[in-house]
């Protein structure tokens, strides 16, 4: 999750620009605009591990979606030089950069840049055009949601951690070849795990406790064609209509913030020390997962002096009960933004879980672990953050 403090930015009025939007989303089809699923996004030197993997994708045709590169202006040097119009495209609504008036124009005619101005899709700033909505590509599709700065509340956000659990649970779907009943996904945020669950499940329910999360939901289930899944406003469980389902996945908000900032960020805030509401979740999963149901959760878990106090959690809560639990890691990392704050309650790491609970089965832990390249590649980044943490927090102290 990127750190832009930015309160000055209006957002979106979602309902206001859907027609705008829907008459946009066909147009960008048709500019080949989901191909920029192949390009990764900009990075900074930590990011250097990821790009020997990135270029293997790219060259493959496979996904980069919020793939960070450190190389990344060499791939968007290609992008502008073999596809000038699909560049310019991609810093409008992908990147979110303030394009030229007339450039953009150019691309999308004046008359389409009017109406998404008219829709407040458009806003101009010092000559240039700047969207505050983007649109990510993922798997043919376009997922729509708000642009950058982030850290404003009711910001909807899909990121790289919303797409990194839609690979982990497309790997496992894959391979299961499961087909469900009802599907829950709580914390939907723009919908696209509720949406990707669509074509493996008889119903879809997604909700969230941001109603401009929903309304993005909404929009895209209608642009994108999904016919068997609905939104809904739920605090958790509190409004998710009645009866049992046979899985429940989220990508649950898992970021340990500052207090000050709490208010202003519900996509990202996972309370205290980053599990709260991930516990939370748990706690409510019996009274609507079917008896043998599976329930997928994409959490983070604090660190403390050797203790991995999610995995205590979780046999605190589920250790006198038929569960089975498989806790897979895929990362392992430090923020350079909340360095002080993480010192100060003795957080050494963050390890991101793909958690798979299996209900009606004799209670056990599993926890493989990463793999000795991604180990190794995940410390030296986490030793250059927080080095650039303690350089940071030594500046502010000066």
């Amino acid at each position: 999750m990127k750190t832009c403090l930015s309160q000055a930015s209006p957002l979106l009025d979602v309902e206001r620009a859907a027609p705008a939007i829907g008459e946009l989303h066909p147009w960008l089809l048709g500019e080949e605009f989901f191909g920029l699923e192949r390009y990764p996004w900009p990075g900074h030197l930590p990011s250097l591990y990821r790009d020997p993997g990135i270029l293997l994708r790219f060259l493959g045709g496979a996904s980069n979606s919020w793939q960070e590169s450190a190389l990344f202006s060499a791939y968007y040097a290609w992008l502008a030089r073999t596809r000038p119009e699909l560049w310019t495209l991609c810093q409008a609504f992908m990147l979110c950069e303030p394009v030229e008036v007339e450039r953009l124009e150019t691309c999308l005619t004046p008359a389409r840049c009017w109406m998404l101005r008219d829709a407040g899709v458009l806003a101009v700033e010092d000559g240039a055009y700047r969207s505050l909505a983007r649109a990510t590509p993922w798997q043919g599709r376009l997922m729509w949601h708000d642009a950058p700065p982030g850290f404003r509340e009711s910001w909807v956000f899909l990121g790289a951690d919303s797409l990194e659990f839609a690979r982990q649970i497309a790997r496992r779907s894959g391979r299961s070849g499961s087909r469900y009943g009802r599907v829950l996904d709580v914390c939907t945020g723009a919908g696209i795990h509720a949406l990707m669950f669509a074509g493996m499940a008889d119903r879809v329910v997604g909700v969230d406790i941001n109603p401009r999360a929903i309304a993005f939901a909404k929009l895209n289930a209608e642009l994108n064609a999904v016919a068997n899944v609905t939104f809904c406003l739920s605090n958790l469980f509190d409004g998710v209509p009645p009866g049992r389902f046979n899985l429940v996945i989220s990508n649950t908000p898992f970021v340990f913030l500052p207090d000050e900032l709490r208010p202003r960020c519900v996509d990202g805030d996972g309370g205290a020390m980053g599990i709260e509401l991930a516990l939370k979740l748990i706690d409510g999963l019996s009274a609507r997962l079917e008896p043998d149901g599976t329930a997928i959760i994409h959490a983070n878990s604090p660190v403390v002096e050797g203790r991995d106090l999610l995995m205590e959690g979780l046999r605190a809560r589920l250790g006198s009960g038929a569960w089975h639990v498989n806790l897979i890691p895929t990362h392992e990392f430090h923020d350079a933004a909340f360095y002080g704050l993480y010192r100060s309650h003795k957080i050494q790491r963050f390890v991101r879980y793909v958690i798979v609970l299996q209900a009606g089965q004799p209670f056990a832990v599993e926890r493989p672990s990463l793999s000795p390249w991604r180990k190794v590649a995940c410390a030296l980044r986490i030793a250059m953050v927080r080095t650039q943490g303690r350089a940071q927090s030594d500046q502010r102290a000066n």
